[in-house]
């Protein structure tokens, strides 16, 4: 959380002056899910807290033309404690390419308006 602080904070004049100013910052499915956590307690609380820092500078940066967003991994190929493909309500575990394209998304035209939005690409895993 205090890596994706000072790095918005650091970038924020520039992206200010340029014409599409973005941020976007990585979460997990679950960080807008907050409870106890049995396995990495501070990874997930470092990730609620990067979800609540992109909702944050989102509202401060929208009148300077700059978008805040987060995309949120669910499980992925090299995931630690991998379920199996069936768990998944997509079939299958995600890979780099899905967050890719995800964060393409964000940095594209088309995304303009979009600001404070956590993009969850997790196969479904998170709606259980």
């Amino acid at each position: 959380m205090t890596a994706a602080f000072f790095a918005t904070k650091a970038s924020l004049r520039l992206l200010r002056e340029s014409d599409r100013g973005r941020v976007i910052n990585i979460g997990d499915s679950a960080c807008e899910r907050p409870g106890p956590r049995d396995l990495a307690l501070s990874y997930h609380v470092g990730k609620t807290g990067v979800y609540l820092l992109t909702r944050s500078f989102a509202v401060s940066e929208a009148a300077h033309g700059v978008t805040v967003n987060m995309v949120s991994p669910g499980y992925l190929e090299n995931s630690v404690g991998l379920l199996s493909a069936a768990e998944i309500p997509a079939g299958r575990l995600g890979s780099f390419e899905d967050i890719f394209h995800a964060v393409e998304f964000l940095l594209s035209s088309e995304s303009s308006y979009m600001t404070g939005s956590n993009l969850v690409v997790s196969g479904g895993w998170n709606l259980r």
